[in-house]
């Protein structure tokens, strides 16, 4: 990705409020961390742009930890960095993949991957990574999403495309497309499943909410800054005459996703968005 990429969704995680529930409900699931992580080193592996390492770091660095943070994508990583810099919190900001973490054995009593597993192609070689650096006795958290997360954000975009005129066999390949671009191989339905094979034990913690939207243009942003939405709405697969979208430019997509938002918060007051989502707690 490019720098101006990262600046992108830097500005989206700021102005998108669930990105700070989100943020509530992972802090929430320090009580499973061992005593000790208070004052120990910790590790938030694919720490991305630092959504949820800048309030961790606030938290546990005044209790005496040692927070470290790692991701594979060197402008993300320098993003995270600034942020913690900018407070003057003292975490190391390391580059380098999760499935060949350069720290010895049994080095953290907390390791955290928050919403990246999904993301690594060689899942259970990550994770027996993630169990090799925690200590007896240290936790695991790695939150993900289900599989109908904000499923109401794809029926805005379906909405969008009728609206254009696009026939219903035409939106059904166009969303199908999007949907298998943006499939999750970790997941709150198989993550346990994955866990397993690393950790004895392991259980979920789930996140029941909802989300009131009231505001049209954060929520247009972050439909767009989901790479597999912005790739299915520029007809990435062209090539295949049942995605290809020659008869209208992607910005008439966008402006007609507009007018829906605007239409359903000035008709309902909201839009209402459902979320799947938890972390695993795994030992």
């Amino acid at each position: 990705m490019e720098r101006s990429e990262f600046d992108k969704l830097d500005r989206v995680e700021d102005r998108m409020w669930w990105f700070a529930a989100l943020h509530r409900n992972l802090m929430t699931l320090l009580r499973w961390a061992p005593p000790e992580a208070a004052n120990s080193p910790m590790l938030d592996a694919g720490c991305g742009t630092g959504d949820f390492l800048l309030p961790l770091a606030r938290r546990l660095v005044p209790q005496g930890a040692s927070v470290i943070a790692l991701d594979l994508a060197a402008g993300s990583l320098s993003q995270a960095q600034a942020r913690v810099q900018a407070e003057g919190l003292p975490v190391d900001c390391i580059l380098g993949d999760v499935e060949a973490l350069p720290f010895d054995d049994h080095a953290f009593d907390l390791v955290l991957a928050n919403y990246f597993l999904y993301h690594v192609p060689d899942l259970d070689h990550a994770i027996a990574e993630l169990r090799r650096v925690l200590r007896p006795g240290g936790t695991l958290l790695a939150a993900t999403n289900g599989q109908d997360h904000m499923h109401e954000l794809w029926q805005l975009v379906e909405q969008a495309l009728f609206r254009l005129g696009v026939s219903p066999q035409r939106v059904t390949a166009l969303l199908a497309h999007g949907r298998a671009a943006g499939a999750l191989s970790f997941r709150l339905d198989n993550g346990a499943h994955w866990l397993h094979r690393s950790f004895t034990d392991v259980h979920l913690e789930r996140y029941p909410d909802e989300l009131h939207v009231t505001e049209v243009e954060p929520l247009v942003a972050y439909l767009l800054s989901l790479w597999f939405v912005e790739q299915m709405l520029a007809g990435a697969t062209a090539s295949d005459d049942a995605l290809a979208m020659h008869s209208f430019e992607q910005s008439q997509v966008v402006e007609s996703l507009r007018h829906i938002v605007q239409e359903r918060i000035r008709v309902e007051g909201m839009v209402r968005i459902s979320k799947e989502t938890g972390a695993f707690v795994a030992r």
